[in-house]
């Protein structure tokens, strides 16, 4: 959880790149008519101009150095996407020195703005990507490199047959595009004919980009062959792909047809467009209406695709684009008949109007008028404005917040603010607004950063959530780091689907409950401090903060702590707030957890939250039976001979114990897994299917191979085994503090180090199938290994 350099880049790339919607000459949304020819890129494509041009974009500005494949994933994916977003930034930076008007910058536009839409791939390639050294990788690409989309596929996703499949053929799509793209390159932006051939080699492109997205859809390997089979040319090509792309139902069927029948009428659009005389005084007029048809059409196409049901399916496909009405009609059939929706097809159709009058206004610019270039500079704007108006409308919330955006002027300074908070910002919620962070405005090192990331996700959170926001900021201030993490939390505040707790309230929405109770009497009588609370439990939620602390045996319940906490933010945040409030806090299958303190007294170096949070975890095991000798104790010696008072401090707890505390705490009895050297390839199987599915995993070691030196950790993050040689799978144990056999403490230890050592296992249940009974470390088996000492964190 992080200050946000994935939003950064999100933000700055939409502002960087917006897809043109109709031809009218130089005056197109976007920098130039040549936009056109990327129109098709969805996925990034390569182009051979890119390439043979990738020495300029290898060497455009200081890049951050690529970072070693041993990063936590989450960080690693913030420095990927920063050095992604530098790109970006310094692509960004040539393209607005271009003269979009000028002929001779019509290749250089080109090849930068395929440049772009590869940086935005790879943007998308490193949120997706399953590990820190894909996530590396992508960011090393050249955004021009000649297989750069067959690369970008395969880092991206998981490596199994139908994915290698798919990336073959995305590359063989990939050579299509970068033959499209060579002939454009043959194109003169002073042959009257240069828009009109555009126009066509866009629907080449168009097709190939759809096939792509197809094929990483497909539901089988059949599919995928079927689809890179097909031809952008064939006449039932858009009805094919829809069909091999989707799951087969008679509303998918009556779709195809439509979507094919649409796909006709754009036959026979481009044939106009192919017989239209670049000479004809009429041409450019007439180009621009069949443009106008063709991008109509094509959204029809799209609005069928969305449509909910079959009677929405034929009201699109008898519309007109040339209809006054069209707009409004298509978002209606395309979306769910309510209220809300009609009002939003209401003000799309108002906003359609208005840009087709600035699209007039421009088709009677002349570039003899001294005036030209600021009148149509102006008028690219309000077309821009009033398509970032629309988009806003379509994702609005609320009537509300569509009437707020339908009345805000194209041409605000602040349309974009005010677009990402259509309700209007309290006097405190601003105040809050711009002490949040500003990027890397005053940082010389990157100037060409957006400097609103963190503004723009504060904006993107609904009013009520604001204000929880602005809350929780001035509940625990005095603590300027607890503040600084609570910043950082706003990608986790607006992600999407929202996390939320047993309950469904968001992780906002359990701060929020909190801040308005008191402590328990438990500890008000303390004397706790509230605020102070607070302050370490959003530095837990949001970073590297849980400590076990020096000398304790907590490392098993510290590491569910940070597990939890980790991957269940919201619900975390319900049990701890829960503790802390009220003294005790229901979990799974009803089970009370009941607030101990005892761990309080102790001078370990553990924040207070952690005491409590680990005391109480560790008393709740205690309940359960030992069953057997063995602990993970965390104090450097084995658990020994204790059975379970829950009054004693010391010994850890065993195997059994840590199996029910996982059980009652997440609702996921795991398997406790014993590691010997028959079965430690298979486990290491077993922990990396479950890290790719996104759990951590909790595991016993012994430190510097001392078997009298047990320790509980997080494992967080694994790498594919080809990065390591045998032995040496995983990349980090997430710990703070680790006693070694000298008795000194050292931070973050790489595994490879200590792989030999790991002597038990806590992974789900259903990643644990298959194991022998002699391998499990449950109630009805008796040997296992030792205990002993250290902390864990993420």
């Amino acid at each position: 959880m992080g200050t946000g350099p994935l939003d950064q880049f999100r933000i700055g790339f939409e502002k960087i790149i917006k897809p043109p919607t109709r031809i009218m000459g130089a005056s197109m949304k976007g920098n130039n008519e040549i936009n056109l020819a990327i129109k098709g890129q969805v996925m990034g494509k390569d182009t051979s101009a890119v390439a043979s041009n990738l020495d300029r974009i290898q060497q455009l500005g200081n890049l951050p150095p690529l970072f070693e494949p041993d990063k936590d994933l989450e960080q690693a994916k913030k420095r990927g996407l920063a050095i992604v977003l530098e790109k970006t930034a310094n692509v960004s930076q040539i393209l607005e020195k271009l003269d979009p008007n000028s002929p001779e910058s019509a290749e250089k536009i080109n090849l930068y703005n395929a440049t772009l839409k590869n940086l935005g791939a790879m943007r998308a390639g490193i949120e997706k990507a399953p590990d820190a050294s894909s996530v590396a990788q992508i960011a090393a690409l050249g955004p021009g490199d000649v297989d750069f989309e067959k690369k970008l596929f395969q880092l991206s996703n998981s490596q199994s047959e139908l994915n290698r499949l798919r990336g073959d053929k995305l590359g063989a799509i990939n050579q299509k595009l970068g033959e499209v793209f060579d002939r454009m390159q043959d194109l003169n932006p002073r042959d009257a004919a240069f828009q009109q051939k555009l126009l066509l080699y866009n629907a080449t492109i168009d097709g190939l980009g759809r096939m792509g997205e197809g094929i990483e859809k497909a539901p089988d390997a059949s599919s995928v062959d079927k689809i890179a089979a097909l031809s952008p040319d064939d006449v039932d090509f858009e009805k094919k792909l829809f069909e091999l792309s989707n799951p087969q139902s008679e509303l998918n069927d009556l779709k195809a047809d439509k979507i094919g029948a649409i796909y006709h009428k754009l036959g026979e659009v481009f044939t106009q467009v192919r017989r239209l005389n670049p000479r004809d005084e009429d041409f450019q007029k007439k180009l621009s209406v069949l443009n106008a048809t063709i991008d109509g059409l094509g959204r029809m196409s799209k609005g069928i695709e969305k449509a909910p049901d079959a009677s929405s399916v034929n009201k699109m496909a008898a519309l007109n684009p040339s209809d006054v009405d069209f707009e409004k009609k298509l978002f209606r059939f395309s979306n769910a008949q309510n209220e809300l929706n009609l009002l939003k097809a209401d003000k799309i159709s108002a906003l359609d109007q208005k840009l087709d009058q600035a699209f007039d206004q421009s088709e009677k610019l002349s570039p003899r008028d001294a005036h030209y270039e600021k009148k149509l500079k102006a008028l690219n704007a309000t077309i821009d404005g009033l398509g970032r108006m629309k988009e806003g409308i379509e994702k609005a919330p609320d009537a509300s917040s569509v009437n707020n955006i339908a009345g805000l002027s194209p041409d605000d300074v602040d349309l974009e603010k005010k677009l990402l908070g259509s309700t209007p910002l309290t006097e405190s919620q601003s105040q809050e607004y711009n002490k949040l962070w500003g990027g890397y405005a005053n940082d010389e090192r990157y100037p060409d950063y957006p400097n609103d990331a963190n503004r723009a996700l504060f904006m993107k959170l609904s009013p009520e959530d604001r204000q929880t926001f602005c809350d929780l900021r001035k509940a625990i201030a005095g603590d300027k780091s607890a503040c600084d993490y609570a910043e950082g939390m706003l990608d986790e505040f607006t992600v999407d689907p929202p996390h939320v707790d047993a309950q469904g309230r968001s992780l906002l929405g359990v701060l929020k409950d909190a801040m308005a109770q008191e402590l328990c009497p438990q500890l008000a009588q303390l004397g706790m401090d509230k605020k102070t609370l607070l302050a370490q439990l959003v530095k837990e939620l949001s970073g590297n903060t849980i400590t076990q602390g020096k000398g304790t045996d907590t490392c098993a319940t510290a590491s569910l702590q940070n597990n939890i906490a980790t991957k269940m933010p919201a619900e975390y945040a319900r049990i701890v707030t829960d503790l802390l409030m009220k003294g005790e806090a229901t979990i799974k299958e009803g089970t009370v957890l009941k607030l101990s303190t005892k761990a309080l007294s102790s001078t370990d170096g553990r924040p207070e939250l952690d005491d409590l949070v680990q005391g109480t975890f560790i008393d709740f095991a205690r309940q359960f039976p030992k069953e057997t000798n063995e602990t993970y104790s965390g104090r450097g010696g084995a658990g020994g001979s204790y059975r379970g008072s829950t009054e004693l401090p010391g010994g850890g707890i065993s195997a059994n114990q840590i199996q029910s505390l996982y059980r009652f705490v997440t609702g996921k009895p795991p398997a406790v897994v014993r590691v010997t050297p028959e079965n430690k390839e298979k486990v290491m199987e077993a922990m990396r299917a479950a890290g790719a599915a996104g759990y951590d995993i909790t595991a016993g070691i012994h430190l510097d191979g001392d078997p009298e030196k047990g320790h509980a950790i997080n494992l967080t993050q694994f790498s594919p085994p080809e990065l390591f040689q045998s032995g040496e799978n995983l990349e980090m144990l997430t710990s703070l503090s680790i006693e070694d056999s000298e008795g000194s403490y050292r931070a973050g230890v790489k595994l490879e180090h200590e792989i030999e050592n790991i002597d038990m296992i806590v992974i789900p249940e259903e990643f644990a199938q298959g194991f022998s009974k002699n391998d499990a470390l449950t109630y009805d088996w008796s040997g296992a290994g030792r205990g002993g000492s250290g902390g864990s964190s993420r």
